[in-house]
């Protein structure tokens, strides 16, 4: 048999390097051998030749003769990796329920033993899962703390720990489980925030807002003040020209993509009234119209298109326009466009706009959405992180004279941040910067538009 027993020392990349080297003796051009070996009785280097060729199916298919038996047989090392191939394969063939089934055997049989780390490479979309209920995620969360009190090495745990908290917590707030979901995002955070951030900042960075949104909601606050976000939602897109670079637009809003932004909208407002003590309210106007044009700018290595508000047939009624008048903010929710394979169209963003609105123009935070756009579908946009990201762009605009890094996206230059900060990511950016100037500048008292006909951009040009 091959020796495929991982390093706790050596990083596993060495490991590969040297066994892909051998990959064409012990397993032949596209895993010809991997049948013979399979049939001597090294079922367990069969599966890794045909992994190497990927050939998912007969990689399962030999998944009875080393699953659970294989441990005793082939050692501690060669059978974690064969559980991760064994997983990974069913993960490509589409049955993720499989290969958590297979990997979680493959985890009890090896938990009191440092190899449990191996188990997991490359299978954290296991658990990217919308059909996993929250009593599989709160199973899941008790086995992964468990495995990572094991010396790690690099190794991928925490990309699974990470998605299975940010996905479960999510889980357990559809189902009304709130107190057991802020435990689940509570305690990865206490116990494992480090190799979160390592493994997967962005996703972190989601559960610590998890956790700060649903401690409100466990124990809320009455707000200081409220703001009002209303959603105006847009739901055709018809193009005479179509896409002008890339293909067609999304011609309908989908609903269940308004209701994910909704219910991460939720959790953003829960956060920053935990963050700022003020609250928002927010109320929906479905308009029965399309948008009909849009902007498109060319900004390697992504484009940014947004619907031009004009076009939108037939225009805003005048009940629309007294709610935007009486709002804060305005979320335009459209379906936006399709992403094309390599190339990233950006269709959200914040910013303030002048509402022509009773002859003069009214300044209002805007929000765009990317509508037609879900995490699970590899987007990041329309989540509670999102939000924090668009409405900061305007922040910088209003606080543009406190001491900290105002040039857009400051987050990601950490060597610019100010020295009292802490942390390295997006969200740690924000929080230090909401406590740290924010808030003990004025306590957001600067951020409103009521009495703010100029808007906070004109204001900072004037050097107001």
């Amino acid at each position: 048999m091959l020796n495929l027993r991982l390093s706790l020392i050596l990083p596993a990349v060495f490991v590969f390097t040297s066994a892909l080297a051998a990959n064409a003796e012990v397993c032949g051009p596209d895993a010809q051998k991997a049948e013979g070996l399979a049939q001597n009785g090294d079922a367990a280097t069969a599966i890794w030749c045909y992994g190497q060729s990927k050939k998912w199916r007969e990689m399962i298919a030999l998944q009875g003769k080393v699953v659970p038996t294989g441990l005793a047989r082939f050692g501690e090392g060669n059978y974690a990796l064969v559980i991760s191939n064994l997983a990974l394969a069913h993960l490509e063939t589409g049955n993720l329920a499989a290969g958590r089934k297979v990997l979680e055997q493959g985890m009890r049989q090896l938990m009191k033993s440092p190899q449990v780390v191996h188990t997991a490479y490359n299978v954290s979309k296991l658990f990217q899962d919308p059909t996993m209920r929250f009593a599989e995620r709160q199973r899941w969360h008790f086995l992964l703390l468990e495995a990572m009190q094991q010396p790690r090495p690099n190794n991928q745990l925490a990309d699974c720990l990470t998605a299975n908290t940010y996905f479960g917590v999510d889980q357990g707030v559809r189902e009304r489980k709130i107190r057991e979901a802020h435990l689940m995002a509570r305690v990865a955070i206490e116990r494992h925030d480090a190799d979160m951030v390592r493994h997967w900042g962005y996703l972190r960075d989601m559960i610590q807002i998890q956790a700060l949104a649903l401690g409100h909601d466990l124990r809320p606050s009455q707000p200081k003040r409220k703001l009002k976000m209303l959603f105006v939602v847009v739901p055709e897109t018809r193009l005479a020209t179509g896409h002008p670079v890339h293909g067609n637009v999304d011609a309908k809003l989908d609903e269940a993509d308004l209701q994910e932004l909704l219910f991460n909208f939720r959790y953003f407002a829960s956060a920053f009234q935990a963050l700022t003590g003020i609250g928002w309210d927010f109320k929906i106007i479905r308009h029965t119209g399309a948008v009909t044009k849009t902007t498109y700018v060319s900004d390697p290595p992504r484009s940014v298109m947004h619907p031009i508000m004009e076009s939108i047939t037939p225009a805003f009624s005048a009940l629309t326009l007294r709610e935007i008048e009486q709002s804060d903010a305005v979320t335009l929710v459209w379906a936006g466009t399709r992403q094309p394979a390599g190339h990233l169209i950006t269709n959200g963003s914040g910013t303030e706009y002048g509402f022509p609105i009773k002859g003069k123009s009214l300044h209002r935070l805007l929000v765009i959405s990317d509508s037609n756009k879900r995490y699970l579908d590899g987007n990041h946009a329309n989540s509670a992180l999102f939000w924090f990201h668009e409405i900061f762009h305007v922040m910088e605009w209003a606080y543009y004279k406190s001491p900290f890094p105002s040039a857009e996206h400051s987050y990601a230059r950490r060597d610019a941040w100010p020295a009292d900060y802490q942390g390295t990511t997006e969200w740690d950016f924000y929080r230090e910067t909401y406590l740290k100037r924010f808030m003990p500048e004025d306590s957001l008292a600067r951020f409103e538009w009521r009495s703010n006909h100029e808007g906070f951009y004109n204001r900072k040009v004037k050097g107001k």
